[in-house]
């Protein structure tokens, strides 16, 4: 049985000391692990994406223009997901990327200005087309007017 007598007091008060620090660390770990989970749950959702990885690349040169281009296509559950990569389209003229389907329907993908002075648009681009890969027969880089500089055609 426990002693009466003045370190009662003593060892009851460092008791609920204790007891007391051991909630406030139970509840800051508790506040630690929501806010791990706040900030780092959606950025697990943004790394992971869709877990696809499947991708096609193709590239061609127009002999007669000397354009170069190369397309990356994703199949999405929207359709595709291109990166596009051109070289020596002619500088300040517009051009885009169009997308012909199997159907000979056609989705322009991407249009750009080449600025004066350089050999390609940027480093890369990318955009999207409501056609999935498999419907889509060939990618056409051509001028604003229709001129066609270069055709990449599909497996």
């Amino acid at each position: 049985m426990t002693q009466a007598g003045p370190g009662l007091l003593d060892r009851l008060l460092e008791d609920v000391v204790t007891a007391r620090r051991s909630g406030r660390r139970r509840w800051l770990y508790a506040v630690a692990a929501a806010v791990v989970f706040a900030v780092g749950g959606p950025a697990v959702a943004v790394f992971s994406g869709d877990g696809s990885t499947d991708a096609d690349t193709v590239a061609a040169t127009d002999q007669g223009t000397g354009v170069w281009a190369q397309v990356t296509v994703h199949d999405r559950a929207y359709g595709s997901e291109v990166d596009a990569k051109v070289k020596h389209a002619p500088a300040e003229q517009s051009c885009e990327l169009v997308a012909v389907g199997r159907d000979r329907s056609e989705q322009v993908i991407l249009s750009w200005t080449v600025p004066k002075g350089a050999s390609s648009p940027s480093d890369g681009m990318r955009g999207a087309a409501a056609m999935h890969p498999s419907d889509i027969a060939e990618y056409v880089v051509r001028t604003a007017d229709g001129e066609r500089l270069v055709s990449i055609e599909m497996p």
